[in-house]
């Protein structure tokens, strides 16, 4: 207005970085969010555009839940939806720079075009939601304010200004541009836009009214609404009806949703998820179930893993955690699966399928173990080689992965196979005690199911001793009291005594505050018509 010209106003994410709008209390600020969402939605397909919300005002920003272009809303009382969502984008920051490589999100999308969407994460009333989480979440977002622009995540927050109640100065310090609402003096306009040179005063008692700094001036600006309506109810309506119109419309890929564990979990459902997909292509971990704190998709970290049992009573969900692990194994293009079963053929529908071996007699066990000694002893020879050559123990996995497909030996009842190897006449005890007491970091897992009542039966053996001795492995059915095989000792006694429901398992030995302690595993029903190819 100063020049007698009323241009547009207009924000550039890519050349501003992340945007703060401050002002006084009904000033306009939850309408400037949901007109920004608005325009980026408008503006760009969900390609280009990815777009998260945590709402703690207004709820202004539900009328977006059902675009395409918008991976989840949240409120003050999802808990658990904010830390799925927090698990959820310090995965996809991690991603970006393995993938930048140190170089710039701009950099990238010049090259490699839109095929990186920019994500785009709105918090409004940023002082409540930091005091309705307990400041849970201020090292992520004080990480994301510095590091997201470069990989292509930006913020866009909300508040009254800048303190230790409001927008804290760490994340503010990386907020690079401020757009101001009704404040109360010019003093305050200055502090938040970094300059005393303002020349006029936005006109008051009209919402949405301010100052921004526009190429090195202040001037005075209106936010424009999203959509015309006589009220901000009838205005949601209209944005939601055009959001859902785009989710029925758009045909291609959308914003990633915000992770969650289906009330009732199946593999089916979960063997699709891309972060199943991409830890399973990894190498590194054998994706089973979803993480119970945050949803996030957990695999057994191989690195860490050679005997794994799986412990629990009888119809706690073992079975089936046993046949995930296959599943997942079956997943991975070069790994080789060799089934033990019982005469009862609990894993005898995997029979029939590639790169699975199957036996469920003493001879087939004699067999399995005979054909594995030399493939043992030749990775054996080369791991030497590797520790000679100097590699670090740390390496000695991702070596050995480079030389050697994985090999899963899935044993249905660890119980039954001890006391067949020891009481058949063939001679093979002694092999297995030494494979199993020996056999680590060959890129050769062993996967046994144990049922605790049958522990005494077998418990002095040195097959279980070995196997049992590297106290890893997963706890079902709850009270894990009843488990001298694994340490619980992480867990509250109230913890310990409680039963859990068919398919949670529980797991030992936390070694960082972020591993997870339960874990939900998807049913298993069957093999997908996809999974595997018949022999």
């Amino acid at each position: 207005p100063v020049n007698q010209s009323q241009p547009p106003l207009y924000y550039d994410f890519a050349e501003d970085g992340n945007l703060a709008v401050c002002g006084s209390v009904v000033s306009g600020k939850s309408t400037t969010l949901q007109t920004i969402a608005y325009a980026l939605i408008n503006r760009y397909s969900p390609d280009a555009v990815n777009l998260y919300a945590l709402d703690f005002s207004s709820k202004m920003m539900s009328a977006f839940e059902k675009a395409p272009h918008v991976g989840g809303v949240m409120f003050e009382n999802d808990h658990e939806k904010i830390a799925k969502f927090f698990n959820m984008i310090q995965s996809i920051l991690n991603e970006r720079k393995t993938l930048l490589r140190g170089g710039s999100y701009r950099q990238y999308v010049q090259v490699n075009g839109p095929t990186l969407p920019a994500i785009v994460i709105l918090i409004d009333n940023y002082g409540a939601f930091k005091e309705k989480t307990a400041e849970k979440y201020e090292d992520a977002m004080i990480q994301l304010s510095k590091e997201g622009i470069n990989h292509g995540i930006f913020l866009v927050v909300s508040g009254g200004g800048f303190g230790i109640s409001d927008i804290t100065s760490r994340v503010g310090e990386n907020l690079n541009t401020v757009l101001t609402l009704s404040l109360k003096d010019k003093f305050a306009y200055g502090d938040l836009l970094h300059t005393m040179q303002i020349d006029m005063m936005p006109e008051t008692g009209i919402k949405g009214r301010g100052l921004a700094l526009y190429r090195k001036r202040v001037l005075e600006y209106q936010t424009a609404i999203a959509v015309r309506a006589e009220d901000d109810f009838q205005r949601m309506e209209k944005i939601r009806q055009q959001c859902s119109l785009m989710r029925e419309t758009w045909t291609g890929k959308i914003a990633r949703p915000i992770p969650e564990i289906p009330a009732k979990p199946d593999w089916a459902t979960f063997a699709k998820l891309e972060e199943y997909v991409n830890l399973n292509q990894s190498g590194r971990y054998l994706p089973v179930g979803y993480n119970a704190d945050n949803a996030a998709v957990y695999g057994l970290p191989l690195a860490l893993t050679f005997c794994y049992g799986i412990y629990g009573s009888r119809m706690s969900g073992k079975t089936n955690f046993l046949k995930a692990c296959i599943m997942a194994a079956m997943d991975q293009e070069s790994s080789e699966i060799r089934i033990i079963d019982t005469p009862d053929g609990i894993l005898s529908s995997f029979r029939p399928y590639e790169r699975v071996s199957y036996c469920s007699d003493e001879q087939g066990i004699f067999d399995l173990f005979s054909q594995m000694i030399p493939v043992i002893q030749e990775r054996n020879g080369r791991k030497k080689e590797l520790l000679e050559e100097g590699c670090e123990e740390d390496d000695l996995f991702d070596a050995m992965k480079a030389d050697f497909a994985p090999i899963y030996v899935m044993i249905s009842d660890f119980a039954w196979f001890i006391e067949t190897v020891y009481d058949s006449e063939l001679d093979m005890s002694g092999a297995i005690e030494n494979i199993l007491s020996k056999g680590s970091m060959l890129q050769i897992f062993f996967i046994g199911d144990l049922a605790l009542e049958d522990r005494p039966s077998v418990a002095g053996y040195q097959i279980f001793e070995s196997f049992t001795g590297y106290r890893t492995g997963i706890h079902f059915g709850g009270k894990t009291m009843d488990n001298p095989l694994l340490n619980f000792d992480h867990l509250a006694f109230a913890q310990q005594s409680k039963l859990e429901k068919p398919g949670v398992g529980l797991l030992p030995d936390r070694r960082e505050k972020t591993d997870p302690w339960k874990v939900i595993i998807p049913l298993v029903r069957s093999l997908s018509r996809t999974q595997g190819k018949m022999v």
